[in-house]
């Protein structure tokens, strides 16, 4: 077994899937046993769809996805099986859930995913056609409820389990990080695309690094300077934090330490221990053994004594560059032992938690009617999208009244709901992969169903597809399309029968639906442009506000790390912004006519400039301040400085 599937096996995402798996098949049987057949499907289904709006969370997430969805399950359920016999009411009713569902888009992913399930809970709805509204969406909440209960239960058994796993996953983002730097040390990789790869990681760290901030520091017990457990935590999230700062800061510009390294096999050095240290931090991650850990750290030993016989060597520019890569190497290669020992010793002295106010780096909660009401305008992506998923339900509501000889036309509304997104890079990206995944799924279930007869064999075989439904949903969609496809179809032939229609009524209608969502698109877009000036101006204003702080910090004035922290997560988060906003504008349709060189331009030295501030960061904080540091670091500032200058200007000609 590899390394990557033994960690999802072991990690979350395989502890989630086992769960939800049980979960849903649990209330199945025992209704099916006590009750009905058809009732337990509905039991199941209802269980099944609150699973999957349970993202990983602190107790207090999970009550509130339990506070959104409970209610949102019924409403849908009951309005849509009261309306399944009155057209006139049907079509219009999935176009008010779909646009109040899009509109909850603006209160964050929790709330957004619950959204997405409750148009889910109508399609199937439809395709189920209850006789008892009021019956069925009882026996749904109920299949609803058992979930929440299980996962209610269990977040109190181990309420720091997300966390742990946020840690671990942080960890594997700074292995990624370090991977991507040793690019630049890569004479056949260009810088600019170096930084394009770079860009891409950045938005993952901080992702990472924000869902650990969101799990840790909202845990009030977890910060009380008495909780040891809590203070290791805070002691590793820090530690990875100051990590991220390291290898984001560079003394020099990359051109000129590939120009003062190159020659010599340095620049091929530097590289092979950038990579060692990734291994490094994936060795700590994965709490291999000392033995491991212990030759990788020969093999890093005898590369940094090579490096030094060369600063020996040198002299001039040369021996400047390579002397402050050195330095950095060992910063970085003492950062991760540190957060390796932090993580089997608490040390007794530190005080964090009684030193910070972690206030500012928790956003505020997007749940508010204030937030929600503030979308109400047509310059809201949220209003937009929210009024293009209600035409685009109209129009498959339609498509099923049209055709009412299929009784699969529901598999539109369904596509619609899962692929549909505000933006067309993610429509585009989750239509491929659900139209791959459903094509492959169905290809399985060919020699599954003509030469499997066996009813208890199939059900096996549905449920083991089930738990890699569950197991693939975040890491890689298009193979769990792949086993949701084959649970579907299974189940579907052996309840109802008409395997040929189930096929072409799963391939046809997943079509139309992708067809529809990326039309709707066109119809009413969603576009990265209206706001990418801002996100550049961000980028300028924030990496300046950095640089400030720093630079008063180093005039004598009153600097606490907390400021230094603030401003370093402002400038990160500026720039992760804006590369996101970069990748999805790049991906738009009519994008590939245009010339991107000044955008990827203006990414690099955002980038650059970004990485020499944290430089003179760490510079200062080392304990350099006062005139003469001042006068030391003067001309790394008045670089940066004209960086900011470039930047403005491209920002001005644009």
């Amino acid at each position: 077994m590899g390394s990557g599937t033994k960690k999802l096996l072991t990690g979350e995402h395989g502890g989630d899937a086992l769960r939800n798996t049980l979960a849903t098949i649990i209330p199945g049987i025992v209704v099916a046993c006590f009750v009905k057949l058809d009732v337990a499907v509905v039991a199941s289904i209802g269980a099944l769809l609150a699973s999957l709006t349970d993202m990983p969370g602190s107790r207090a997430d999970k009550w509130l996805s339990a506070k959104w969805c409970i209610p949102s399950f019924f409403i849908v359920a009951l309005t849509t099986a009261a309306s399944l016999h009155y057209a006139w009411i049907l079509v219009p009713w999935l176009m008010v859930a779909a646009f109040a569902g899009g509109l909850l888009f603006a209160l964050g992913p929790r709330v957004a995913i619950v959204g997405i399930l409750s148009l889910i809970v109508a399609c199937f709805t439809i395709g189920l056609w209850p006789v008892d509204p009021l019956f069925y969406s009882c026996w749904f909440i109920s299949g609803a409820g058992w979930y929440f209960l299980i996962s209610l239960l269990l977040a109190y058994y181990a309420p720091y389990r997300s966390l742990k796993h946020a840690l671990q996953r942080s960890m594997d983002g700074i292995a990624a990080l370090l991977k991507t730097k040793a690019l630049f040390y890569d004479a056949h990789t260009s810088v600019e695309k170096a930084y394009e790869e770079l860009s891409a990681v950045h938005i993952l760290v901080s992702e990472q690094q924000d869902q650990v901030r969101l799990l840790l520091l909202r845990e009030s017990d977890l910060l009380l300077q008495e909780n040891k457990q809590g203070r290791q935590w805070l002691q590793q999230l820090y530690g990875m934090i100051d990590l991220y700062e390291v290898l984001t800061a560079i003394d020099h510009d990359y051109d000129t330490i590939r120009t003062s390294l190159t020659g010599n096999g340095a620049l091929e050095s530097v590289q092979k221990i950038i990579l060692l240290l990734a291994n490094r931090v994936e060795l700590i991650s994965e709490r291999k053994g000392s033995v491991a850990v212990e030759a990788n750290r020969q093999e890093l030993e005898n590369y940094i004594n090579q490096l030094n016989v060369l600063l020996d060597k040198s002299h001039n520019a040369a021996a400047e560059v390579l002397s402050a890569t050195l330095a950095n190497i060992r910063e970085i290669f003492n950062k991760i032992d540190q957060i390796g020992y932090t993580a089997n010793v608490i040390e007794e002295n530190t005080d964090l938690t009684a030193t910070l106010d972690y206030t500012h780096f928790i956003p505020a909660s997007p749940v508010s009617w204030k937030v929600l009401s503030s979308h109400f305008s047509w310059k809201s992506d949220v209003f937009r999208f929210a009024l293009r998923w209600a035409l685009l339900f109209g129009a498959g509501g339609l498509a099923g009244l049209l055709l009412p000889d299929f009784r699969y036309t529901y598999w539109v509304l369904l596509t619609i709901a899962i692929v549909a997104r505000p933006t067309f890079a993610v429509t585009q990206r989750r239509n491929l992969q659900r139209i791959k995944g459903t094509i492959i799924g169905l290809l399985i279930c060919l020699p599954l169903i003509y030469f499997i007869h066996s009813t208890w064999i199939l059900i096996a075989i549905a449920w083991l597809a089930l738990y890699g439904f569950f197991l693939f949903n975040q890491p890689n969609y298009t193979i769990s399309v792949v086993f949701i496809t084959i649970t579907a179809i299974v189940l579907l032939n052996i309840h109802q029968g008409a395997f040929p229609e189930l096929l072409g009524s799963r391939a046809a209608f997943t079509l139309l639906g992708a067809a529809l969502a990326i039309l709707g698109w066109f119809l009413l877009p969603v576009k990265q442009s209206g706001q990418f000036s801002k996100l550049k101006q961000a980028v300028i204003q924030t990496n300046h506000d950095y640089l400030d702080v720093m630079v008063n910090c180093m005039n004598g004035k009153y600097v606490n790390n907390q400021d230094i922290r603030l401003a370093r997560k402002k400038a990160h988060a500026a720039l992760a912004s804006f590369s996101e906003a970069l990748y999805q504008l790049r991906r738009e349709p009519g994008s590939s006519k245009n010339d991107w060189t000044r955008e990827l331009q203006f990414q690099a030295i955002g980038y650059r400039a970004n990485s020499l501030v944290v430089g003179i960061a760490l510079s200062v904080t080392g304990g350099r301040s006062g005139t003469d540091a001042l006068l030391q670091i003067q001309p790394r500032i008045d670089y940066v400085q004209s960086l900011f200058k470039e930047l403005e200007a491209m920002q001005q000609n644009r």
